[in-house]
């Protein structure tokens, strides 16, 4: 074969392999460049641990904002100008997510909720059912909601939610619970809903003795 010709197999193969190469690196970028945008899907243990699975949960009436920051902090936030935190996350100091689960976060989708974690996520899951329910306002500074515990303790909830500054009502009916007072006041009483389904300690929040 002429020597013309084999420059131009060769330099014809050298492409293809270019082209190829092009395609791979493309191939395993697009996932790196995924885990670096959203690093709360990152894993912070072993290379063996389980993969973490975001689980979508959908909101009928509950803003995905009202409810990571139930579960961020004890301070509720404020009408004007306070920031709201994307995702309520279990290495941060204040937060209710259980270790197993590394955060929820609110959803591309305005109705959606994001649960990431390895364990305990049917249970968050189930909490924040609870938790999606109507919430009414019954005066200006005043807002009430029903709640249908799952497994909490209706009258053991209203004794600790009770003990909480500036509260409110919270009324006992069978499998549920009737909250109604003060803004700040109902956001901590939610969180004491959370504690006691998910079986964490309640003594957060609560007046010194």
């Amino acid at each position: 074969m002429p020597k013309s010709s084999l420059n131009r197999v060769s330099g014809a193969v050298e492409r293809g392999r270019t082209w190829l190469l092009s395609c791979l690196l493309a191939a395993f970028a697009l996932p790196l460049l995924a885990l670096s945008a959203s690093r709360v899907f990152a894993h912070a243990d072993s290379p063996g641990s389980p993969p973490l699975a975001p689980t979508p949960l959908r909101l009928k009436y509950r803003k995905p904002a009202e409810i990571v920051a139930l579960f961020a902090r004890e301070r509720p936030p404020d009408a004007v100008g306070d920031h709201i935190p994307r995702a309520a996350r279990s290495d941060e100091e204040g937060s209710l997510v259980p270790p197993g689960v590394d955060a929820v976060l609110r959803g591309e989708d305005p109705d959606q909720v994001v649960l990431v974690g390895t364990e305990h996520v049917p249970e968050i899951s189930d909490c924040i059912q609870v938790l999606d329910v109507p919430l009414e306002r019954t005066s200006p500074d005043r807002e009430k909601i029903v709640l249908t515990l799952r497994h909490a303790d209706a009258r053991r909830l209203r004794t600790l939610i009770l003990r909480l500054p500036e509260a409110g009502s919270a009324v006992p009916k069978g499998r549920q619970l009737v909250l109604e007072g003060k803004r700040a006041w109902l956001h901590r009483a939610l969180r004491q809903v959370i504690r006691a389904e998910l079986r964490e300690p309640a003594s957060t929040g609560l007046r010194s003795p």
